[in-house]
């Protein structure tokens, strides 16, 4: 019985365009001149920007959407495809991705 992947399609598609609106905000406000203040980049800094109306805190919110949706995707995979090999290989992928990121924030 095959199951179904529309939850991770719906997911991926979603996400996508989540992403793509934030960078067009960051886009439009970059044309109708808003200042380009870069800020720290932190949760605070972030939100701030973005109140603000400041492109880099649209577009830093939209690098984030397109980092994050792979891994939605990969969690919705699990999900639906639970107890079969391909769950085990999409939570298997989200566990590499969860180590190298905690390498790679003992580095610094």
């Amino acid at each position: 019985m095959r199951a179904s992947s529309r939850l991770t399609a719906l997911v991926l598609t979603d996400g996508s365009v989540v992403s793509a609106a934030f960078f067009l905000v960051a886009v439009v406000l970059e044309l109708v001149g808003r200042p380009q203040v870069p800020g720290t980049l932190d949760v605070s800094g972030v939100t701030g920007s973005i109140g603000r109306l400041e492109p880099w805190g649209w577009a830093t919110i939209g690098v984030l959407a397109a980092i994050i949706t792979p891994v939605a995707g990969l969690i919705a995979t699990a999900a639906e495809y639970r107890g079969r090999r391909e769950a085990i290989l999409a939570a298997g992928v989200i566990g590499i991705l969860g180590i190298s990121l905690l390498v790679a924030l003992l580095q610094q």
